[in-house]
């Protein structure tokens, strides 16, 4: 990330700043813990050049080091923070939780935390690091994030704007929440896009978890039309919901040569079949329009959070929509 301000306030009470050193030793000792933390540092403390190739890396003065943390004023992350931040078109990753010293008052008790079901993927050690009084690990995560995308490591910007942004996503989730008993196919989503990022982007798991909740959002089970009957219903109504996101996908942004919306919706609903039938996937003939694995999960993945930030702003339209 790069600092546009000092500090940035993403919502109340949560203000995203650059690591003091005090935090970046307890953030590297916490990353020890799980074995290592060179991946970590190689990512935070160099910045990459390309060269023919690949990439290389040159360390950078310690000023410069690209440890961020969102400081929050409270005894745990919000989950319906965690999950905003996730939505958010740059996809910021919570890999970790340092507590510190806080008021009696405003302790939450580990049961209370893990009654959200958001929460019960991540694990829980508490010792002594450094000035910190424990921490929340969510290894998984964390080996995703040092994996996934390992050599395009882009460093992004957030401005006020994106902040705004953040805040709208917040309070979309939170919202939602006081409802939720009403739309329980809105609320699993949830949980289980919270849990996508414990599969890594490389595998072809993750591309199928990204449809079992589109499905489970827009598709009912059509008797006797299987694979076909989804196919039909999930093009059919992706089209009319791309027309209402705030930002419609072009396919052309992700696909060199794209056929219409509703058949490149049926190439990659064939992908995802062909993964979970155990086949292999023909990039070169049946599946040549989305190109690639990599495409196809890239495109998905951002159709999936319009469809999640659509289904909080319009829940009725969404659940009606599945059964139809």
């Amino acid at each position: 990330m790069k600092d546009s301000k000092e500090k940035i306030e993403l919502i109340e009470g949560h203000h995203l700043r650059k690591a003091t050193s005090e935090e970046i030793k307890d953030i590297k000792e916490g990353m020890d813990s799980l074995g290592n933390s060179d991946g970590l540092r190689h990512r935070h403390e160099s910045i990459s050049k390309p060269i023919d190739n690949g990439y290389k890396f040159e360390e950078i003065d310690e000023k410069d080091w690209n440890y961020w943390v969102i400081e929050v004023n409270k005894s745990f992350v919000s989950s319906d923070f965690v999950l905003a931040i996730t939505l958010w078109k740059n996809g910021l990753n919570k890999l970790f939780e340092l507590l510190y010293t806080f008021d009696k008052d405003e302790f939450v008790s580990i049961d209370d935390y893990f009654k959200d079901p958001l929460n019960q993927h991540t694990i829980m050690s508490i010792r002594r690091i450094g000035s910190a009084t424990g921490i929340i690990n969510q290894p998984n995560i964390y080996f995703n994030f040092l994996d996934n995308d390992a050599d395009d490591y882009n460093i992004i910007e957030i401005s006020e704007v994106d902040a705004e942004d953040i805040k709208t996503l917040y309070t979309l989730v939170r919202n939602f929440r006081a409802d939720a008993e009403k739309y329980p196919y809105i609320q699993k989503a949830l949980v289980d896009f919270g849990t996508l990022k414990m599969i890594s982007k490389k595998t072809p798991f993750f591309y199928v978890g990204i449809f079992s909740i589109i499905e489970s959002l827009l598709a009912h089970n059509p008797s006797g039309d299987g694979d076909k009957g989804i196919t039909h219903q999930l093009s059919k109504k992706l089209l009319l919901l791309n027309k209402r996101f705030k930002k419609p996908l072009v396919l052309k942004e992700y696909f060199n040569n794209p056929a219409n919306f509703e058949k490149t919706i049926g190439k990659l609903y064939n992908y995802r079949s062909t993964i979970a039938h155990g086949d292999f996937a023909n990039f070169e003939s049946t599946l040549q329009s989305i190109e690639s694995k990599e495409k196809a999960t890239e495109f998905l993945y951002v159709l999936l959070k319009n469809l999640i930030i659509i289904s909080l702003e319009e829940p009725e339209l969404v659940s009606d929509l599945k059964n139809l």
